[in-house]
């Protein structure tokens, strides 16, 4: 999967941009902070592409955003670090990686959960055998980083069945 739709570089350039945020905390779980770097700037370029883009259609301020890696959180790394989003002055954060959506109290956040892989034809397949050797009906419950994946399974299980 690519960096840019695994860290959903657009969704969140969009989601800053249009909020006027100016200091950012991106909080990355200790497994995702190996990306962080290369997340980072994919997001510097996202935003100014949309500054300049902004500025020619409206005349929009061309405010510079800044953007604060936090990793090491003294809690779970499943809920958002207010705490220290707001040591950095942070009027936002984004949470990457796995989370519990704990509701946050003082700052406005984005998640972006990634993207597992998966093979949606092995998936459908062994549904469908399953389904099919065991004459009953089939619930899938699925993570957060599958959910860009399950429209897909669902049409391709519709289609098997017909």
């Amino acid at each position: 999967m690519d960096l840019e739709s695994n860290y959903e570089i657009a969704p969140t350039a969009d989601f800053i941009y249009s909020r006027n945020f100016t200091r950012v905390a991106l909080q990355f779980p200790d497994d995702l902070l190996k990306d962080s770097t290369r997340v980072v700037r994919a997001l510097r370029e996202q935003l100014r592409s949309l500054r300049k883009c902004g500025t020619e259609k409206n005349g929009d301020n061309n405010k510079d955003v800044r953007l604060f890696v936090m990793a090491d959180t003294t809690f779970g790394s499943c809920c958002v670090d207010e705490v220290g989003a707001l040591h950095a002055d942070a009027e936002c954060v984004v949470h990457y990686g796995h989370t519990c959506l704990s509701p946050t109290t003082t700052l406005p956040a984005f998640f972006v959960f990634g993207k597992a892989s998966i093979s949606v034809s092995n998936c459908v397949e062994d549904l469908s055998n399953y389904a099919l050797t065991n004459g009953k009906r089939v619930v899938v419950l699925y993570g957060l980083e599958y959910a860009y994946s399950i429209k897909h399974v669902r049409e391709a299980l519709e289609e098997a069945s017909s």
